[in-house]
């Protein structure tokens, strides 16, 4: 026979069992809701193993979809003032293929990056 203690322990027990078997089964549904959301707006997945960053506590102004998910980002280029868009594909490439830190964004230009580099390139043959 077991003792009043031991029946409340097996009660909370049972309890701690049925509300966690509840959380998961809440976040199954809010993941798949997620993934389904992403899928119809063709998000890109972030592959958070390939994700360099300097601090421990990487912060960026880039908007991500539920935290994984790379988001179309606007912005506007500092040498010529047009309106840009660094998609979700350039992002992954930038920020996965090619390792670039996580907090570098993009802040000019396709035509505006290649005049920068060019002008680099010339002040390096100069001196």
């Amino acid at each position: 026979m077991a003792s009043s203690r031991q029946k409340r322990e097996q009660l909370a027990a049972k309890k701690s069992r049925k509300r966690l078997k509840r959380r998961q089964a809440e976040l199954t549904e809010q993941e798949l809701r997620i993934k389904g959301e992403a899928a119809a707006r063709r998000l890109i997945a972030v592959d958070s193993s390939k994700i360099r960053s300097r601090s421990v506590m990487p912060s960026r102004d880039v908007p991500l979809f539920a935290g994984k998910y790379y988001l179309d980002y606007s912005f506007t280029c500092i040498d010529c003032r047009s309106k840009q868009v660094w998609t979700g594909l350039q992002q992954k490439w930038w920020h996965e293929d090619f390792g670039a830190d996580w907090e570098r964004i993009a802040v000019r230009c396709r035509d505006c990056r290649r005049k920068e580099r060019s002008r680099r390139d010339e002040a390096r043959k100069t001196h």
